[in-house]
């Protein structure tokens, strides 16, 4: 992702245990091919995007869950763009199934179904945050599209690097990523 400043040095402490920590919370999923040294090397490359320099000023417990009639968990998170108004929706998919998640959904903890809009744009540490609230799982291109999203409606310009305060932690990130 471009506008992320690039750290080549070694992991930091921090880094090292979110890698770890990460590791030791996924051990039972973890297959072979997910420990190929492809697989490693994109771990790596996001600690070092993101570091322990993050804010994690929204702390929202992992431990939330939404009502039991209502279980994300095996959906994705994606969003799209109405070409109408150029507001984003935040969608969760699964098996050609589509929640649509609009901000009183995150405020009420369960999808809701009103009109509520997001606006033209989202923070990337909240579109994360709504992954964490609901179990859901995105893809680093749907990550890399919210940043550039945000960037070029926030900062004017899509290669502009985004400060770390909107930024999600690594930590979150590596939980929350479909790797």
């Amino acid at each position: 992702m471009k506008n992320i400043i690039n750290n080549n040095t070694l992991l930091s402490q921090g880094e090292i245990d979110t890698l770890i920590r990460f590791l030791t919370n996924h051990e039972q999923k973890i297959q072979d091919s997910v420990l190929s040294q492809d697989s490693i090397d994109k771990l790596v490359s996001l600690l070092q995007k993101n570091g322990d320099t993050n804010l994690d000023l929204f702390n929202i417990s992992s431990e939330v869950t939404p009502l039991p009639a209502e279980d994300l968990s095996g959906h994705s998170l994606s969003f799209t763009i109405d070409d109408t108004t150029g507001f984003i929706t935040i969608i969760a998919h699964n098996d050609g199934a589509e929640l649509i998640i609009t901000p009183l959904s995150v405020n009420s903890l369960k999808v809701m179904n009103d009109d509520s809009k997001w606006g033209i744009c989202i923070e990337p540490v909240i579109f994360d945050k709504i992954a964490t609230i609901f179990k859901l799982k995105y893809t680093k291109t749907t990550y890399d599209k919210i940043c550039t999203l945000f960037s070029t409606k926030r900062y004017g310009k899509a290669d502009m690097i985004i400060p770390a305060l909107y930024l999600p932690t690594a930590d979150s990130i590596a939980n929350n990523m479909l790797i």
